[in-house]
């Protein structure tokens, strides 16, 4: 009875769920539910908690990731605009080298001039808060520390008018190269020794030879066996001192000789801007005495010269002129002056002080724009050598004169005619140098170098102003930021105090 009883509860009791069979409670999917104790529609608060926790964490993560992105997007920002402002603070320096140049208006140039090398005007100009700009120049006579001012494109050899015998003697340069330059910068497509359009068609890529002057010095790199040591030599970052890299054989870039001297390349021998106006040093027109109206040579002679030298004198020697050239023009019909400097003796009877006084009125030519005279007053000596190397009769030595001479204190560097007189009066020597040399600079190269001191960021720009025009124009521009910073950027506070310690 009592086991019936048992038996005959409602399913739902504890009595029928613990006698029921278990293939009962398998086979009914609300008995298995009943069985295991989970109730349907309810949430374990454990499993509620985890979940929770997860997605505060990929939320951390995602914010914690927006955030660092912020921060990259934000020194990105800055840094761009801090590159930006050291640019403008090139260009501060571009517009301080162009007002310099605009106010030295010395009829002359030397090393001595207040273009060529001033730290007061040059180094550290501060402006603002926390930027400065500087100018500096290659000066390979002292690769221990950087020079500051501008470099004088006068000084160089114009690679558009140069002769070839003069580059092959340039350093590091050679016969053939020298004659690759003619053939790219000559109208023809003829050659001798050096490359003209059929080579250069056969390279990967091909190009043509240009066949027209040169607009930069880097266009060399297009010129048949040019090579970047060639031109820029160990000098990687441009800045004429020898930095350790520099220095230390192929261990890092460049590769060099670890010789502890540095070879600065081709580069500041040559330009393709050189030019001055066929003018005298006040601005006077010049008599040609290769012009073909015999008598308007004559009589520009006596108006030009007559105040300089007398009119009587100035008659005379034009006629000594006219006398000289009719006696050439007999033995060759293509007889021309090569220079002023064939004013002096065997063609005229000027006294040498009278030629210091009258060289600058005379020209051999009509043309208003003169390419490619070097200053002698401020070459490098290679510069110097490239050019007596092919006349005949020079020396080293007579190199050594002239650079000697021109860096004394006493010496009158005015007039081409003090080479004469570094030559110890010799006339051939002088008539022969003459037709390459002038005492003026009209162009100038400035590399100027832009810093904001707090983030150390350092812009360069590189550009070649023009001073004959008025006021002086940029004729060539470019950033080379790329370069890297040539010196160890310095602090606002640092450059202050230095000047603060000078100044007492």
């Amino acid at each position: 009875m009592t086991a019936g009883l048992e038996y005959g509860r409602k399913p739902g009791g504890a009595a029928g769920r613990a006698g029921a069979p278990r293939s009962a409670i398998s086979g009914n999917p609300a008995l298995r539910a009943m069985d295991s104790g989970f109730t349907p529609g309810r949430r374990r608060p454990g499993v509620v908690l985890l979940l929770a926790l997860w997605l505060m964490a990929i939320l951390s993560m995602m914010v914690l990731s927006f955030l660092r992105n912020e921060r990259i997007e934000v020194r990105v920002a800055a840094g761009y605009a801090d590159r930006m402002r050291a640019m403008e603070m090139c260009k501060s320096g571009i517009a301080r080298a162009t007002a310099i140049l605009a106010a030295d208006e010395t009829a002359y140039d030397t090393a001595q001039d207040a273009w060529k090398s001033s730290e007061s005007d040059f180094r550290e100009h501060v402006l603002g808060d926390d930027g400065y700009f500087s100018l500096i120049y290659n000066n390979l006579d002292d690769q221990a520390e950087i020079a500051y001012g501008l470099a004088d494109e006068n000084g160089k050899i114009n690679l558009n008018s140069a002769p070839p015998e003069v580059l092959k003697e340039l350093p590091g340069m050679s016969e053939e190269i020298a004659a690759a330059i003619v053939d790219w910068r000559d109208e023809d497509d003829a050659t001798q020794n050096g490359a003209e359009s059929d080579y250069y068609q056969g390279l990967e890529p091909p190009y043509a030879c240009k066949n027209a002057p040169f607009d930069t010095v880097e266009e060399l790199m297009f010129v048949k066996g040019m090579t970047s040591a060639i031109l820029y030599g160990e000098d990687a970052n441009r800045n004429g001192v020898l930095d350790a890299n520099e220095n230390d054989g192929n261990v890092t870039y460049p590769d060099d000789d670890s010789d502890g001297v540095l070879d600065g390349g081709l580069l500041d021998f040559v330009t393709v801007y050189s030019y001055e106006q066929n003018v005298s040093q006040d601005g006077k027109p010049r008599v040609n005495i290769n012009a073909e109206d015999e008598g308007k040579m004559a009589s520009d002679f006596g108006e030009v010269l007559g105040p300089v030298i007398g009119s009587g004198r100035a008659s005379s020697v034009a006629a000594e002129v006219l006398n000289y050239r009719r006696l050439m023009k007999r033995a060759n019909s293509n007889f021309r002056f090569v220079s002023a400097a064939n004013l002096l003796s065997p063609v005229t009877t000027l006294a040498p002080e009278e030629f210091r006084k009258a060289a600058d009125y005379v020209t051999v030519t009509d043309d208003q724009r003169i390419e490619g005279m070097v200053n002698v007053n401020t070459a490098r000596r290679e510069v110097l050598a490239a050019i007596t190397r092919t006349l005949q009769g020079f020396a080293d030595g007579d190199v050594d004169k002239i650079v000697e001479f021109r860096s004394k204190e006493d010496s009158d560097l005015s007039g081409i005619a003090w080479v004469l007189d570094a030559l110890e009066g010799d006339a051939l020597k002088f008539q022969l140098l003459a037709p390459f040399i002038t005492v003026r600079s009209g162009q100038f190269m400035a590399q100027s170098v832009g810093v904001i001191a707090p983030s150390r960021v350092v812009c360069r720009a590189i550009a070649v102003l023009d001073r004959v025009q008025k006021p002086p124009v940029v004729i060539y521009w470019k950033d080379a930021s790329g370069l890297g910073a040539p010196f160890k950027a310095r602090s606002i506070e640092e450059i202050q105090a230095e000047a603060s310690t000078e100044s007492k």
